[in-house]
């Protein structure tokens, strides 16, 4: 028999499959507190709350890796304005692709159009971008000598 934290799991993974959304980071990629939030998620608010502090630390986490890059321009003896110019450009673009593409698949209506699942969509596809994000950032950080077709930063 199925205890109450396995039921959990399984209902949490239910709605998701059953309302299109998907999990915006694999079960081992998952932090701690994030497979914690998921796990001991009983309602669609639990779920939304969980959703919603997902993309919280998606968000610190892009942040955070910003001001990498923000740094690594004015310590390389680049022309640094010309660069977080283009850095700023980019992340601009950036996040008017994720509110376009938000207002694409969720379509604002009277406000009960997509239900109460809707805030835990949305949050999950926004996390998934961020995390897109995090990663294209990270390999301009990890250019390697060799690779000629890698991102180079500044």
């Amino acid at each position: 028999m199925m205890n109450r934290k396995g039921t959990r799991a399984v209902l949490a993974a239910l709605a998701l499959a059953s309302t299109g959304c998907q999990d915006p980071a694999p079960q081992d990629s998952r932090s701690a507190a994030s497979a914690h939030r998921w796990a001991t998620a009983e309602t669609q608010f639990d779920m939304n709350a969980a959703a919603a502090a997902d993309l919280d630390d998606s968000e610190a986490e892009l942040a955070t890796v910003l001001g990498d890059v923000r740094k690594l321009a004015s310590r390389n003896g680049v022309p640094a304005d010309a660069a977080l110019r283009l850095l700023e450009a980019s992340q601009s673009a950036w996040e008017s692709y994720v509110e376009a593409q938000i207002a694409m698949e969720w379509p604002k209506g009277d406000g009960h159009w997509h239900g109460s699942v809707a805030p835990m969509c949305i949050a999950q596809r926004r996390a998934m971008l961020s995390n897109a994000r995090v990663r294209e950032l990270r390999e301009g950080l990890a250019a390697e000598d060799g690779d000629v077709c890698g991102a180079r930063w500044p």
